[in-house]
């Protein structure tokens, strides 16, 4: 069972370490991307990945990338459900940029009526001034 244990904690950093060296390539460096999990699939025993790189660096953006660098069978699930979560989380933040940008505005226009406000006062003041002065 020991032994058991340790080649899924093989496993795990064999996943772990790609994923790492994936997620330090260049945008443009597709090539060592596919390579590297490709390696990492041999060491594992695990088929050969013949997905895409959007693919690949899709699973990176959603931290699904160990699951499927080990070619885990909930990795579609887990894709979904990281998808699920990613968009939850993107639909919180437009919210709050919403009320944001919201209460911007309101403090724009809050401003804009105190400064109304104000030069209303100066021009009463002056007028009130130019009153006294000629009487």
């Amino acid at each position: 069972m020991a032994g058991c244990g340790q080649r899924i904690e093989e496993k795990q950093n064999i996943a772990i370490s790609t994923c790492n060296i994936i997620k330090a390539t260049k945008a443009s460096d597709s090539v060592t991307r596919l390579r590297e999990i490709n390696f990492a699939r041999a060491d594992l025993g695990e088929p050969r990945y013949i997905g895409s790189d959007a693919e690949l660096r899709y699973a990176l953006e959603l931290d699904v990338c160990k699951a499927l660098v080990l070619n885990s069978p909930t990795y579609e699930r887990d894709l979904l459900d990281a998808k699920r979560v990613y968009d939850a989380r993107m639909a919180l933040l437009e919210a709050e940029v919403a009320v944001i940008r919201e209460e911007r505005r309101i403090a724009e226009e809050k401003a804009k009526q105190d400064d109304i406000k104000k030069r209303i006062a100066e021009t009463a003041a002056k007028y009130e001034e130019i009153q006294t002065n000629n009487r």
